[in-house]
C-alpha cells in the first residue's frame, strides 16, 4: 500500500492565489498536500489576440488535496497554516474524498501535480518524430507545411516555420497539428 492510498483525503480552501504556498505550508507540517495544475493558452494583450502564451493555472482554483496519513495527526495544525482559509465540512466534519477519485487524480498526474491532456497519452507523442512534416491546423499559420524540430514529452512540438529567409522555431500544441502523407 503506498502513502497516497494510505491516506485519508480532505480538500482545503485557500486564500486567493495561495495554492501552492499553502502546500508547502502543508507539506512542511508534515501532511501529504497535492494541487494539480495545468497549462492554458491565454491571450496577453488584447491588441494583437493571434499571439497566445501558455499559462500555468491550478485545476481547482483555492483549493488543495489534503492527504493525512497519520490518522493521529488531526486536521487542526492543517486549518491553521499559512494559506489555508479553512477545511472543506460535510456538516461540522471535515469532508472526505473518496479514494477512488483520488486515485483517478494521480493516474492523470505527474509526480509533480502537473495534469495532462486528455490527448497527451502515448499514443499521440508516438505518432510524431523530429523531423517530420506536418501540416497546422489553426491560428494564423493555418495549413503551413513545417518540420518538427523538437517534442517536449508533453503537449507540444516545436516547429520550423520559413520566414523572411530564416528559419524559427515556432511552439504549437500537439492538437494543433496533423501528419503531412507523403
Amino acid at each position: 500500500m503506498n502513502e497516497v492510498s494510505a491516506a485519508v483525503w480532505h480538500i482545503v480552501h485557500t486564500n486567493p492565489r495561495s495554492e501552492i504556498a499553502a502546500a508547502c505550508r502543508l507539506g512542511e507540517a508534515g501532511y501529504r498536500a497535492f494541487a494539480p495544475h495545468c497549462y492554458v493558452s491565454k491571450v496577453r494583450d488584447r491588441r494583437a489576440p493571434h499571439i497566445r502564451h501558455l499559462v500555468r493555472r491550478q485545476v481547482f482554483s483555492r483549493y488543495v488535496f489534503l492527504g493525512v496519513i497519520n490518522p493521529e495527526q488531526g486536521l487542526w495544525a492543517a486549518s491553521h497554516c499559512a494559506g489555508v482559509q479553512s477545511l472543506l465540512k460535510n456538516g461540522d466534519k471535515p469532508a472526505v474524498v473518496s479514494p477512488r477519485f483520488m486515485a483517478a487524480m494521480f493516474a492523470r498526474c505527474e509526480p509533480d501535480g502537473w495534469m495532462r491532456e486528455a490527448d497527451d497519452n502515448p499514443t499521440v507523442m508516438e505518432q510524431y518524430q523530429i523531423g517530420q512534416k506536418v501540416r497546422i491546423t489553426f491560428g494564423p499559420l493555418e495549413n503551413l507545411i513545417v518540420s518538427i524540430a523538437r517534442l517536449d514529452g508533453r503537449s507540444t512540438a516545436d516547429v520550423e516555420v520559413e520566414m523572411f529567409g530564416a528559419s524559427r522555431p515556432v511552439n504549437v500544441p500537439l492538437s494543433g497539428i496533423a501528419a503531412v502523407e507523403a
